[in-house]
């Protein structure tokens, strides 16, 4: 056990028990991968709040698709319009 002052106490039993080098590793290996887990788990609680709040609203969605239609068509529009020559 670490103590804050970060010096190690040894157990009220007696003598403190060295771990294996495989030990060690194991242990090493299951906080990894409680790690990872946690991030994975984290990034898709956020990824699912973020789409969640991306358009909450039907009418907002509808209101970005008609804006991009509008202004593509007001390109094609223009285009056409300043390319053809004046009678």
């Amino acid at each position: 056990m670490r103590e804050r002052s970060g010096s190690y106490r040894v157990p009220q039993g007696g003598a403190v028990r060295l771990q294996t080098r495989q030990e060690r590793d194991e242990e090493a290996e299951r906080s990894l991968e409680a790690r990872r887990m946690s991030s994975i788990l984290m990034k898709e609680a956020l990824g699912e709040e973020r789409d969640r709040r991306r358009f909450q609203y039907p009418i907002a969605r509808y209101a970005v698709f008609t804006l991009t239609l509008g202004m593509f068509l007001a390109c094609i529009v223009g285009l056409i319009y300043w390319n053809t020559p004046s009678a």
